[in-house]
């Protein structure tokens, strides 16, 4: 399968139909849409369907693919005018054309540029799920799912696992029963430390600038800040009310580290989830003085992952299945519950657990996803894709791809 599909401009083929004969590959309102646009008829119109070879269109004979052995010396310039781009990408290639040079798209499927891109995506995705682990496929632990067209997953780590960042060649993750653990890149495990008992670690996060790391802790209201050897060189509290109540208050979830500011998830900052209040945000703190600087978000239902693609903050508005950015406005929005955010420098990858809010989600969408998987999402289009997973990994939380 062709890695990349290029797709030609009008000035490329006006400059190849020049000095070569021009062919077109597919037959349909396409291929008379690409003539009438570069303003040049082909000399053939080829295609793969044996029902339409003999007739003619625009004037031009449509022919069958062997219409192509010819001497290299006339070796034409073809240009795909179907929708079946990627398939006929491969047979070019595999007749010896070389692509840009021998072949390309017409630039009238411009817009089916991110649907090939999607449809070949070739990466390594990595995700975290906090099921109770167990023997066999499926249950808690970190998963990597290997993207060659279609995708494959399988089980790299066991255990009850949460947050989860790239660090140099390695990870960097949270499991319930080991603490905050560093992973090589083949997920041995280098080294732990464990965290204090019953804080429930969920996100972890690193500032290069302040080289430490922010570790969000549910069921304690409380951020962690640990240096490079996982020692804890500061803590803050996300309100007075853990101390107060002896219970959280705030259901803190994942945290973002930036220079010298910490950002944290919750679902409700003014601590009254529990009471039926779900004024989900983010909060910001100081690394330094581990004072608060105030609330960045608010008004978001269950909110979790969080991440800065180029300079601007994202963030997922889990039930109601919303990504958000650009000054937090909705970019996407998706059927299920959406827990886990990368971006590889081209597309969002959003992890979608099992919906566990049933009765929260309805009226909020028609059509409420019980799938698990990863939603691959181009912002700019709006297209995605899903990498689908089985009901045994129904539960993730944290979301790494080879581009981070």
């Amino acid at each position: 399968m062709s890695a990349e599909i290029p797709f030609a401009t009008i000035a490329e083929i006006r400059q190849r139909a020049s000095r070569r004969p021009l062919h077109f590959f597919g037959r349909g309102n396409n291929a008379e849409r690409t003539a009438g646009l570069v303003g040049i008829k082909p000399a053939v119109v080829l295609d793969n369907n044996p029902n339409v070879w003999g007739t003619t269109q625009m004037g031009v004979p449509v022919a069958g693919p062997d219409a192509l052995a010819s001497p290299d010396e006339s070796k034409p310039y073809v240009v795909i005018c179907s929708t079946s781009f990627g398939d006929i990408s491969d047979q070019l290639s595999s007749l010896g054309f070389m692509p840009a040079e021998d072949y390309a798209v017409s630039p009238i499927l411009e817009n089916q540029r991110v649907v090939a891109a999607l449809e070949r995506l070739s990466t390594r995705i990595y995700l975290t799920s906090g099921l109770p682990p167990r023997e066999g496929a499926g249950g808690g632990g970190i998963y990597e799912v290997a993207v060659e067209g279609s995708h494959e997953w399988r089980q790299v780590h066991r255990g009850n696992c949460h947050g989860l960042i790239r660090l140099g060649e390695g990870f960097v993750g949270i499991d319930d029963d080991l603490g905050i653990v560093e992973f090589g890149r083949d997920f041995s495990v280098l080294r732990h430390q464990p965290l204090p008992t019953g804080s429930r670690a969920h996100g972890v996060s690193y500032s290069e600038a302040a080289r430490r790391f922010a570790v969000s802790c549910s069921f304690s209201d409380t951020v962690l800040l640990l240096d490079r050897d996982f020692r804890t060189v500061g803590e803050f509290s996300i309100s007075q009310k853990r101390q107060r109540d002896g219970e959280p208050a705030h259901h803190i979830n994942d945290v973002l580290a930036v220079g010298g500011s910490v950002y944290v998830s919750m679902f409700s900052l003014t601590g009254n989830w529990k009471r039926g209040i779900y004024d989900g945000g983010i909060l910001e703190f100081d690394a330094e003085t581990l004072q608060p600087v105030g609330p960045v978000a608010s008004g978001l239902w269950m909110p979790h992952s969080i991440e800065l693609v180029g300079d601007s903050m994202a963030v997922l508005d889990s039930l109601r299945g919303a990504l958000l950015k650009n000054n937090l406005q909705e970019i996407g929005r998706f059927p299920g519950f959406m827990r886990g955010l990368s971006h590889d420098g081209r597309f969002f990858y959003v992890g979608q657990s099992r919906n566990r809010n049933l009765g929260y989600s309805v009226g909020l969408s028609n059509n409420i996803s019980i799938d698990s998987g990863v939603v691959v999402f181009d912002e700019a289009s709006k297209v995605s894709r899903t990498l689908y997973l089985p009901p045994a990994v129904s539960e993730i939380h944290a979301v790494v791809t080879a581009g981070d």
